[in-house]
């Protein structure tokens, strides 16, 4: 079992197609921002009601779609993300990397996530998480989910594009890896 990541098993039938459609049309508006801040890691621009795009600082192309227009464009992903609320969930987005995901370590208030991975055109691509002389990688296989420990540096080796549904939890790596186990939805 690992000790900062793990595979669940998660079985989400969507229409990616749809969504990816989708999200092509909402970075086309990436420029007409209403408001934006900068966090030092990303950039953030604001779109009024409709939501955010966060384009991290340290990688080539990283963005993170969130708030209503997504989830109108997703309405199963929205069922399936509410069925997790007893996790406290921070946030969720849809990432859209292209090339590599610099090595980062997420916010203290977020301290663990679940990534599914929709759609990657690099069948090498990876993510690692690296502390303490432990490296744990996962490859980034289209329909598969894992948890993550997001306080230990972690980033992706990618030299494609990859799409995942990214949600993060205010609860720690363990607790959230603890859920799963109970539910018989770690695999070991």
């Amino acid at each position: 079992m690992g000790v900062y990541c793990n595979q669940v098993k998660i079985d989400i039938n969507y229409d990616w197609q749809k969504l990816k459609s989708a999200i092509q049309k909402i970075l086309l508006l990436k420029d007409q921002h209403t408001d934006m801040s900068d966090d030092g890691a990303a950039i953030h621009y604001y779109y009024g009601s409709l939501g955010a795009i966060s384009d991290h600082k340290d990688s080539n192309q990283w963005l993170r779609l969130s708030g209503p227009v997504v989830q109108l464009a997703a309405p199963g992903i929205v069922e399936f993300v509410n069925s997790l609320t007893d996790l406290q969930i921070d946030n969720w987005s849809i990432s859209v990397l292209t090339g590599d995901g610099a090595e980062h370590v997420d916010r203290a208030s977020t301290p663990s996530a679940l990534n599914f991975i929709i759609e990657c055109s690099d069948m090498e691509s990876y993510a690692w998480v690296n502390d303490n002389g432990i490296c744990e990688t996962y490859p980034s296989e289209v329909n598969t989910a894992w948890i993550l420990d997001t306080q230990h540096p972690h980033g992706i080796k990618n030299n494609g594009v990859r799409y995942t549904l990214s949600i993060h939890f205010q609860i720690p790596y363990n607790e959230l890896k603890e859920w799963f186990k109970i539910k018989g939805l770690l695999i070991e």
